[in-house]
C-alpha cells in the first residue's frame, strides 16, 4: 500500500496449511495484523477482504477438511471487526457433486498444492462472490467521484482539471489516448505519477515519443478525460524503458532507465502546453 502502485482491493488469503498460521491467529497476531492493514488501506480507499481457504487442502491431502476451531474464531472476529470475507467452500461442496475438484489422491510426503482441476474450481467460485463486492465498490467510488468538484481545494488550491479548464487554445491536433498497458499510473495523496512504460509502447506501435509531444498525450488521457485529474494538483510523468517486470506484469523501478521526466503543478501545466501548442 505504501509502494509503487495502491491498488483498488487487497485479498488475503486464510489457510490452515502450517502450524505458524494456526499459532499467529491463536495470539491474536493475524487479527491485529489485518487491523492495521485495514486502517491503512482505508486511509487510500483501499477495502481489504481476507479469502477463507482453511477447508481446502493440508499436507499430503487434498479434500475439503473441517475448519480448525481456531479459524472459526478468527473469522467471527472479522466479520465482527466490518472486514470484508469470502468463503467459497459451500460453492465447491456443491460442485463435488458433479466434478470433485477437491477430491483427489494424497500428495507425496509434504506436498500441499491443489490439482489443476481444483484451483480453476475454486477460482471461478471466488470471482462469483467477489463480484458483487467489487461491482458495490465502485459504484460508490464512482458516486463520490462523480459529484461536483470544488474549484478550489481546502487549501485554495485548483486541481489539475480545472486548471486547464479555462485553457484557451486547444492543439491543433487531438493528442493519443495511452492504453492501459502502456502506462503505470499512481495517484499519491494531491500528486499524479504516471509511468510511461517505452517498451510497450514500442510493442504496441504508438506513436508515443519520450518527449513533450509524449507528455501532452499523458495530460489529455490522465488529466483531461480522467477523474484523477480533479483528484490531483501535481503530475509527475516519466517515460521508462524497464529491464525487468515482476510476476504481475509490472515494470520493476530499480533496473529501469528513465529516458525522459518532467514535473508539473496547476501553475506550470497549462504554460506547458502552450509553450508546446506554440512551438508546433
Amino acid at each position: 500500500l505504501l509502494g509503487h502502485f495502491v491498488p483498488d482491493f487487497v485479498l488475503i488469503d486464510a489457510n490452515q496449511l502450517t502450524r505458524e498460521m494456526s499459532a499467529e491467529l491463536a495470539s491474536g497476531e493475524a487479527l491485529g495484523s489485518l487491523t492495521q492493514i485495514s486502517q491503512i488501506a482505508s486511509e487510500r480507499d483501499v477495502e481489504v477482504i481476507v479469502i477463507d481457504t482453511s477447508t481446502l487442502g493440508a499436507r499430503g491431502r487434498d479434500g475439503i477438511l473441517p475448519r480448525a476451531p481456531v479459524f472459526q474464531a478468527f473469522f467471527a472476529e472479522l466479520r465482527r471487526a466490518g472486514l470484508g470475507t469470502v468463503d467459497p467452500t459451500p460453492m465447491l461442496v456443491s460442485a463435488h457433486l458433479e466434478v470433485s475438484p477437491w477430491g483427489n489422491i494424497p500428495h507425496r510426503e509434504n506436498q500441499h498444492h491443489g490439482s489443476p482441476q481444483a484451483i480453476d474450481a475454486t477460482a471461478q467460485h471466488i470471482a462469483a462472490l467477489l463480484a458483487p463486492m467489487l461491482a458495490q465498490h465502485f459504484d460508490e467510488f464512482g458516486q463520490r467521484t462523480r459529484r461536483a468538484p470544488k474549484a478550489l481545494d481546502s487549501r485554495g488550491r485548483r486541481d489539475l482539471q480545472h486548471a486547464l479548464a479555462s485553457r484557451p487554445s486547444e492543439p491543433r491536433e487531438t493528442p493519443l489516448l495511452i492504453p492501459n498497458r502502456a502506462a503505470h499510473v499512481m495517484l499519491r495523496e494531491r500528486t499524479l505519477d504516471v509511468l510511461v512504460d517505452v517498451g510497450r509502447v514500442d510493442e504496441l506501435g504508438l506513436d508515443l515519443p519520450s518527449s513533450s509531444r509524449g507528455v501532452a498525450s499523458v495530460i489529455h488521457t490522465y488529466v483531461v478525460n480522467d477523474v484523477r485529474g480533479r483528484m490531483a494538483d501535481e503530475l509527475r510523468v516519466r517515460f521508462v524503458r524497464f529491464k525487468s517486470y515482476d510476476e504481475y506484469g509490472l515494470g520493476t523501478l530499480d533496473e529501469a532507465e528513465v529516458l525522459f521526466e518532467v514535473e508539473l503543478d496547476t501553475e506550470t501545466i497549462e504554460k506547458y502546453l502552450s509553450r508546446r501548442t506554440d512551438s508546433e
